[in-house]
């Protein structure tokens, strides 16, 4: 595994924009823009296809200008869904760990840069305490509770007492590159994340008395990454 004396994070990955164009792109009011018109669109079609309603009536010259409104926001969101989520990262996390310096948004999964986003340009403590809340919050997040049977308030009471504030940005992007690379994966998923929260040296106490070691939670971590490649 690869190592680097100090990592220095940056905050320059182009992968942010692509979320937030990706978030905007597909949210409700583009997703009203094709439905909505459907609504009418669609009764008027069948209405002409029985011959009820005529082709150069005026409902379906209004039929056919809200049909084209719709094609033009489904096609804005089926370009989005389709675009920005597939598109190919810009460098390896390997790569990372070797030059010491990088923004880990150009690793990550494409649902974790968005979390990722929510804590972005805030102090190290700030972004810490926003990062494990939306992560505890996650599908992996739920999974890692109840599997490892840890009660949410305890863990966080735990992450802001050993963990924020003591841990700077830099050593936990650090120490979230040696856990991906730890199991050669590609890229950086929110469970690779819960991992960095959890190994860290201070929680060692707080995994002890909740009857877990380290070893529960690298295999906590991989069998919830694999889940990504079945499915």
């Amino acid at each position: 595994m690869n190592a680097a004396t100090h990592f220095h994070p940056k905050e320059r990955s182009r992968r942010y924009g692509h979320w937030y164009a990706y978030r905007s792109l597909t949210s409700a009011p583009i997703i009203l823009g094709f439905t909505v018109p459907l609504l009418y669109v669609g009764p008027v079609i069948v209405a002409m296809l029985v011959g009820v309603v005529q082709p150069g009536s005026l409902l379906a010259s209004w039929a056919f200008f809200l049909g084209s409104i719709a094609l033009a926001f489904l096609l804005i969101f089926t370009f989005a869904s389709t675009y920005y989520r597939y598109r190919p990262l810009p460098t390896t996390v390997d790569t990372l760990l070797d030059k010491g310096s990088g923004d880990i948004a150009d690793v990550s999964h494409f649902n974790f840069v968005g979390i990722l986003s929510r804590g972005r340009g805030r102090a190290d403590a700030d972004r810490l305490e926003v990062l494990i809340h939306d992560l505890i919050e996650t599908e992996a997040g739920e999974q890692w509770l109840r599997r490892l049977q840890l009660d949410e308030n305890s863990l966080l009471s735990e992450m802001e007492s050993a963990v924020i504030g003591k841990v700077s940005w830099a050593d936990f992007c650090q120490s979230l590159l040696r856990v991906a690379d730890a199991f050669g994966s590609d890229r950086i998923f929110a469970e690779h994340a819960l991992a960095a929260f959890l190994l860290q040296p201070a929680v060692a106490d707080f995994l002890r008395e909740a009857a877990l070691q380290e070893k529960d939670i690298i295999f906590m971590a991989w069998w919830l990454s694999t889940q990504h490649y079945v499915h």
